[in-house]
């Protein structure tokens, strides 16, 4: 994030990453910047790309409803909250909240008893801090949601093809320096490729558009 601050001399207003990001240091970091974090939860991501479980009783498929702080299991019986716990502490000293939702009677008598949950009665544990919450109910918006699926073919697409074409994920060589050099001499001839790409499909003038870019590099 840093270096894209210095690259485009601007800040930009929302910025997607995977679910391995969904940090309090780095939601903070963002929120500090004022930056809109576009970051899914691993259940929220799961949905998003269509890969749920097999399961049918797991956690994917209990709906959490907000408004009445529950969660509604595949049989339509509630799991109210038990109790709050704090949970382990992250790297950079915060902390999230250990949330536990059940509901003994319901589990008691369900026909699901023994699949759904093997001793005792199901109980889901939701781990939240006001900005993972914050983030969550973000992506859930359908903005939120459009937003974040645009990294598929503006991001994701382009690790696609240096791995795919220029296995970049299989570089034959050690040593930070020499492994930043070849990764900047594959990201250079990939970009030379898509604006030569550009210019043609566009019909574009390669003399303007060589100014253009003397003229951002003197900027």
């Amino acid at each position: 994030m840093n270096q894209i601050l210095v690259n485009l001399n601007t800040k930009p207003e929302k910025i997607s990453a995977d679910t391995i990001y969904l940090t309090i240091a780095n939601l903070e970091y963002l929120k500090n910047l004022g930056i809109t974090a576009l970051i899914p939860t691993s259940l929220q991501n799961r949905k998003n790309s269509g890969k749920m479980p097999d399961n049918p009783f797991a956690i994917d498929y209990f709906v959490f409803n907000e408004y009445k702080n529950v969660f509604i299991c595949p049989n339509n019986e509630e799991l109210t909250l038990d109790g709050t716990y704090p949970a382990p502490q992250e790297k950079g000293g915060q902390n999230k909240l250990k949330l536990i939702y059940s509901n003994f009677k319901a589990c008691n008598k369900c026909i699901n008893k023994g699949v759904c949950f093997k001793k005792g009665h199901r109980t889901i544990t939701r781990y939240v801090h006001e900005l993972t919450y914050e983030t969550e109910r973000i992506i859930s918006s359908k903005e939120g949601l459009k937003d974040y699926k645009l990294r598929s073919r503006t991001v994701e697409a382009h690790n696609g093809t240096f791995k795919n074409i220029y296995h970049y994920d299989f570089i034959p060589i050690t040593g930070l320096k020499r492994v930043q050099n070849l990764i900047f001499a594959i990201v250079a001839s990939y970009n030379l490729i898509r604006l030569y790409n550009l210019i043609n499909d566009n019909k574009m003038d390669l003399n303007s558009v060589i100014q253009k870019i003397r003229q951002i590099s003197s900027d």
